[in-house]
């Protein structure tokens, strides 16, 4: 009656002077029964009394943790002990430590189980795919993979600085601007993102030409065919968005372009 999976039970065989001896492996917990049946006729069968499985020693741990989680945000993962046959190991009380992939992560204290069972609270900030893990002396282990997706857009940020340039020329590479969560992750989602020149800086009167707001794409803003007519030194582009943290980039200069005549 044990419809584990990794039972170890024997091939087909004939019986000799109506007798035979098999070898099982059980794997589950509790009262079984085994069964014996002709494998020509199956209304000859028969079955045994109760066969009493005994839980085993703790082989591992497994860790229940719902996926995806979002970056900053605290969940509870259940570690539970286990032995070969999955069955919980209600005897087992050691101190276990969790750890995880995320080097970032706010992880609990060592704790003990208890009815081999314990539950703990992790904070994971990177997103992408991370691994809990619980381990304890033995070594015994368990490990879970948890996606990460990134908390909601809070500041901006330069991934590609605007270059010195000439006169009314599109800068080239063309600027990029990040859309950050609070924890350094690419925010999902569509930010409409605005550049201008940052006010203070370049020469007075000063303009930018081209299409100066962007959708960001997965967290990412590419200002294309964006120029300054009017030269100068010491310019630098502000990213606003709104309910965002702005971004100023470096300094930049503007030169002369070649002087052109009409005939």
């Amino acid at each position: 009656s044990d419809v584990c999976s990794s039972d170890l039970l024997p091939a087909n065989a004939t019986l000799t002077n109506g007798f035979g001896t098999f070898s099982a492996t059980l794997k589950t917990a509790g009262a079984q029964t085994i069964t014996a049946t002709d494998t020509v006729a199956a209304s000859i069968t028969g079955t045994s009394g109760n066969v009493t499985v005994n839980v085993g020693a703790t082989t591992h741990f497994t860790i229940a943790a719902a996926s995806p989680q979002t970056a900053g945000t605290a969940f509870t993962v259940t570690v539970v002990a286990r032995d070969a046959g999955e069955n919980i190991v209600t005897t087992y009380s050691s101190q276990v430590t969790i750890t995880s992939s995320d080097v970032s992560a706010t992880l609990p204290a060592p704790a003990n189980l208890t009815n081999g069972v314990g539950t703990f609270s992790v904070t994971l900030f990177t997103a992408g795919s991370r691994t809990i893990t619980a381990t304890a002396s033995g070594p015994i282990v368990g490990t879970s993979n948890v996606t990460v997706n990134p908390a909601a857009g809070a500041v901006l940020d330069f991934a590609v600085q605007p270059t010195n340039t000439v006169s009314s020329v599109n800068f080239a590479p063309s600027p990029t601007v990040r859309v950050l969560d609070a924890f350094g992750n690419l925010a999902s989602g569509s930010t409409n993102v605005t550049l201008a020149i940052a006010p203070g800086t370049g020469p007075v009167g000063a303009t930018l030409a081209g299409t100066a707001t962007v959708a960001s794409v997965n967290g990412v803003a590419t200002f294309s065919g964006l120029s300054i007519a009017k030269a100068g030194t010491a310019y630098q582009l502000a990213a606003t968005a709104a309910g965002l943290t702005s971004a100023t980039s470096a300094a930049f200069n503007i030169a002369t372009g070649p002087a052109t005549q009409e005939i």
